[in-house]
């Protein structure tokens, strides 16, 4: 009950400017981002990943891990039992990493 159900992940690149496209659940981002950029992802996704294009360079691809959010235990204290289960249907017990994305294109 702490967390939303999608996290905001910065993305930056070296050069600034590459094209970034976010493949993680049914979030919607702008198909028109360039770095440096803020995206959504959601928390539940069983697959996350954040690509980066740039003409001139090779494209680049990082892979957001999902694990469980320290705040979910914290749910015990602030939510109790209620909380456990809603932040385990809704996907917001967990947290995606890194969060934050730094590529130097190649």
């Amino acid at each position: 009950m702490v967390n939303h159900t999608t996290q905001q992940i910065p993305v930056a690149s070296e050069p600034s400017g590459a094209a970034v496209r976010v493949d993680c659940g049914n979030v919607k981002n702008d198909p028109k981002l360039v770095t440096p950029a803020v995206v959504t992802v959601q928390r539940k996704a069983d697959h996350c990943t954040i690509a980066l294009e740039k003409r001139g360079y090779q494209p680049a691809e990082v892979k957001l891990e999902k694990s469980m959010s320290g705040w979910y235990l914290g749910n015990i204290v602030l939510g109790g039992f209620v909380g456990l289960i809603v932040d385990a249907a809704n996907g917001s017990m967990y947290k995606r990493t890194p969060d934050k994305v730094q590529v130097t294109l190649k």
